[in-house]
């Protein structure tokens, strides 16, 4: 899931990479360690289902409404896929300026990208989550404008 402005970074080119935690809240490992280089990812964004239409938050709609969360996106209503095209395993604090770039962190301001990455990782896990250095998972992929279910197997 991605917040409305890291989709526009997705569909910008400006967002390649993601990193998300190999081991979660329980101690178990987190589904993203069983990623694999050709794997399909549908996004989930912030939407709005009226009918069968479906108004999406990153187009910036300011109409009244009941927005719900990308979490409860219906696969057939994503209209970005994520062709993975590299994984690696690696700690959060081994990321390099340039991955850090990739994660889309000029959706967060202008500076270093380190930095920005090191904030909305704390902003997102905690105070001490890049302290703690927890191992993740390091996802690279193209992105394509169109449902996954439409692109050809």
């Amino acid at each position: 899931m991605f917040t409305p402005a890291t989709v526009v970074a997705l569909m910008t080119g400006r967002k390649t990479q993601t990193r998300r935690r190999a081991v979660g809240k329980t101690g178990k490992p987190t589904m993203w360690t069983k990623a694999v280089v050709g794997d399909r990812l549908w996004v989930r964004e912030a939407h709005r289902l009226d009918g069968d239409a479906v108004t999406y938050r990153r187009d910036n709609d300011a109409s009244p409404g009941r927005w719900r969360p990308g979490l409860h996106m219906p696969r057939w209503a994503s209209r970005t896929t994520l062709i993975v095209t590299a994984v690696r395993r690696e700690h959060v604090r081994a990321i390099s300026e340039a991955d850090a770039g990739a994660e889309g962190m000029v959706v967060r301001g202008s500076g270093p990208m380190l930095d920005l990455f090191h904030d909305q990782w704390v902003d997102m896990h905690g105070a001490t989550a890049w302290d703690d250095n927890p191992e993740v998972i390091a996802l690279t992929f193209d992105v394509v404008a169109a449902n996954i279910d439409a692109l050809p197997a």
